[in-house]
């Protein structure tokens, strides 16, 4: 799922608020909202909390860190940090 995940979450929503020039505050908290939203509809509070809006944070945060000096550095960072936690949260 990381991998569709960042397209649809970070990708597709962070991309379509700098085409309409939004501040990247803005951009941050839609990604992240909306990634809470999706998670708690499949999960509950709990998930939509944790998993949500603090994975949320983070994916969003570092898809605008990265982007900054590239589209591709972006969303490769962004699918290995995702990869990378859902590995630790299912694995260990």
């Amino acid at each position: 799922m990381p991998v569709t995940e960042t397209f649809e979450y970070q990708l597709l929503l962070i991309e379509l608020g700098r085409l309409l020039k939004l501040p990247v505050g803005a951009q941050h908290i839609l990604s992240m909202a909306v990634f809470a939203i999706m998670h708690y509809a499949g999960g509950g509070l709990a998930h939509g909390l944790c998993a949500g809006l603090v994975g949320g944070f983070y994916l969003a945060w570092t898809y605008l860190y990265f982007r900054q000096r590239s589209f591709w550095l972006a969303l490769g960072m962004t699918i290995a940090l995702h990869s990378l936690h859902n590995f630790i949260c299912i694995w260990i």
